[in-house]
């Protein structure tokens, strides 16, 4: 292994623009990018190899625990202090969603994997028609001069990540956050499942401080005891992934129909911004009226329809016309109004009620799915729960439709009173009018409009709606929930639970495994020990690497080499052939490479095997170089 860097140290040493603070520093699996920790952790910043900040993410309302980069490095997982997580697109740098996740989370680990490919009863069930995909593509949110909104789930690129998609994806993707016993699987990104305990507490006080999986299935997560002050391997399974079409199939839908609803409350929020707007200005142009006659016990919608009726105007109404209102406000109440009313009817025709189509047909796919649950081992019954949620979906629908019917009549007579009043506001110029207006639509208005406009209920009655949406899908979620979790265990095929010593806990570990072993790396001061479990038999041995130096970090590059930083140099060698003895020193390895990391004295390093990059950062955390990793 060599390290290969320019020959001018200015080209191969950057500054980041804000001290890192050492917490958080990770490279992406995809992408020349560095993420790391700035700021006492209140945000994470993403470079480039050439030193460029591409972006920062702010965290200022919790320091940063900690990082996981998805395996396609298009995903960012954020967590932090008060176990908020948090996933980030990379590309846009928007908020795609927060995990449901309750009680503390500690570290993340996330694994996307493909479809096991031994078939089994499921196998051919679900060949859906094409229905979904011969739809037309949900629209993102975007209205001209609307405050900007929210778009968690709304924006092109959640639309097509996470709504858009076919059901029929080959991967799994699992997102693991662990407490201190406990882990909260999150599938798609989107369905979390809440804490499943992997172990009970004990008088060892154990904790969970790392994971590797070796299957979709299989599970090793590392504790340490501050107790006994030693790690312990233990195991937890996944078994729903042995069925795994039927989950797959029942999770993503679920998902999706989470980013669906989502979406509707952005909409719906998108909505109320608009329809505030619109009514404040509405009352402000009133207002002025309205507190005149209220000294005089006046109403303004009598004052108005009598002007209508009669033609006699009192000075009251003659000065709001003549000087409140004039040709300017005019204008501005007629632009207000027309923006509230097409804008508000385009979001419920272009946004919300495809999005109940769509709801419908992914619930209908639910059902199809959840009739073949009598194939499982377990019990599973959601089918009951689904037609509750179709019928809100239904209802919500149907509301949706009559308020388009309001909103267009509505804005039929709004027009009409806003001519008149332009009638009006002309006669008592004395200039020549040809403006005609229906006076039965102005007194319709005035009488039920005016003051009791569709707009000031709409709102709430469409929350009141989707509300009752999302509470009956929360309770079709549970049933599904439930028995995912069930299938949670840490128990053995023969009832035993694995426990297998690890010696004593230090300050980093690392976890890599080869085919059936498991290799341990932990590093305290300069002594670097190697743990090697088979899963299948369960044999374990252990070496033991002394250096000159401590070591301040390690990274497991592939099958074969593992990096050591220590004494601000970078060491590898290979692993798998020292467990011929216990004990070997610096000295007396076979290197594979040994360079002085001077320039900026690196202590923090982060690789990405896949393109033979790393990224060493300085003691200090103000500077970083780049390297490429060269077979030699």
């Amino acid at each position: 292994m060599r390290f290969i860097q320019s020959e001018n140290k200015s080209d191969r040493v950057y500054c980041f623009e804000d001290d890192a603070d050492g917490v958080v520093y990770s490279w992406c699996p995809s992408m020349d990018l560095l993420a790391v920790s700035q700021r006492n952790g209140k945000c994470i910043s993403l470079y480039r190899m050439n030193g460029r900040k591409v972006y920062e993410i702010d965290t200022s309302s919790s320091p940063v625990k900690c990082i996981e980069w998805r395996p396609d490095g298009k995903q960012l997982c954020v967590v932090c202090v008060d176990d908020s997580v948090v996933l980030y697109d990379v590309n846009s740098n928007e908020e795609l969603t927060r995990l449901k996740t309750q009680g503390s989370v500690n570290f993340t680990r996330w694994i996307v994997m493909k479809r096991p490919a031994s078939e089994n009863k499921f196998h051919g069930k679900f060949e859906l028609n094409d229905i979904w995909d011969s739809l037309p593509k949900l629209t993102p949110l975007s209205i001209s001069g609307a405050p900007r909104m929210n778009k968690t789930f709304s924006s092109k690129q959640a639309i097509d990540t996470m709504i858009q998609i076919g059901s029929n994806e080959e991967n799994m993707d699992l997102l693991f956050a662990f407490g201190s016993n406990s882990v909260n699987l999150t599938l798609h990104g989107l369905f979390s499942l809440g804490p499943v305990e992997i172990f009970k507490e004990n008088e060892d006080d154990e904790e969970i401080v790392n994971c590797i999986s070796h299957s979709l299935e299989d599970h090793y997560i590392l504790t340490s005891s501050f107790n006994t002050m030693q790690y312990k391997l233990r195991k937890f399974r996944t078994n729903f992934i042995q069925h795994y079409e039927f989950f797959s199939q029942i999770t993503t839908l679920s998902s999706k129909i989470i980013a669906l609803l989502g979406y509707i409350g952005e909409v719906l929020s998108s909505i109320a911004v608009l329809v505030k707007s619109y009514l404040d200005d509405h009352n402000r142009f009133l207002n002025v009226l309205r507190n005149e006659l209220k000294e005089k016990g006046l109403n303004v919608g009598d004052e108005l329809y009598n002007l209508l009726l009669t033609g006699m105007m009192s000075e009251d109404i003659k000065d709001w016309i003549q000087n409140s209102i004039g040709d300017r406000n005019l204008k501005r109440w007629t632009s207000s109004g027309e923006a509230a009313y097409n804008n508000t009817r385009k979001l419920l025709i272009y946004h919300l009620i495809p999005a109940c189509d769509r709801l419908i047909l992914l619930l209908s796919r639910s059902i199809s799915v959840a009739n073949t649950a009598s194939l499982l081992d377990t019990p599973f019954d959601i089918a009951g729960a689904i037609p509750v949620v179709i019928s809100e979906v239904k209802h919500f629908l149907i509301e949706l439709f009559q308020l388009i019917k309001k909103i267009n009549n509505e804005q039929e007579l709004f027009n009409e009173f806003i001519l008149w009043l332009k009638f009006t506001f002309t006669e008592l110029q004395e200039d020549s009018c040809d403006i005609e207006y229906s006076t039965s639509s102005v007194a319709e208005y005035i009488s039920a409009h005016l003051e009791r406009s569709v707009f000031t209920t709409l709102v709430p009655l469409m929350r009141m709606k989707s509300n009752k949406v999302t509470i009956s899908a929360e309770d079709m979620f549970d049933s599904i929930r439930k028995s995912i979790r069930a299938s949670i265990t840490h128990i053995e095929e023969d009832g035993t639970l694995l426990q297998i010593p690890l010696g004593q806990i230090t300050e980093k570990q690392r976890m890599k495994f080869i085919d059936d072993d498991l290799y341990v790396f932990s590093a305290l001061d300069s002594t670097l020990e190697i743990f090697k479990v088979n899963v299948e038999s369960k044999l374990t041995t252990s070496t033991k690497v002394e250096f000159e130096d401590a070591i301040s970090d390690l990274q497991v590059l592939d099958d074969d080499n593992v990096l050591i930083v220590s004494g601000h140099r970078l060491v590898t060698f290979a692993y798998q052939y020292l467990f011929d003895q216990s004990l070997h020193t610096y000295k007396t390895l076979s290197l594979t490479s040994n360079e002085p990391m001077d320039d900026i004295q690196v202590s923090y390093v982060t690789t990405n095997t896949g393109r033979n990059i790393g990224c060493g950062i300085s003691s200090d955390m103000k500077h970083y170089t780049v390297f490429v990793m060269n077979q030699i």
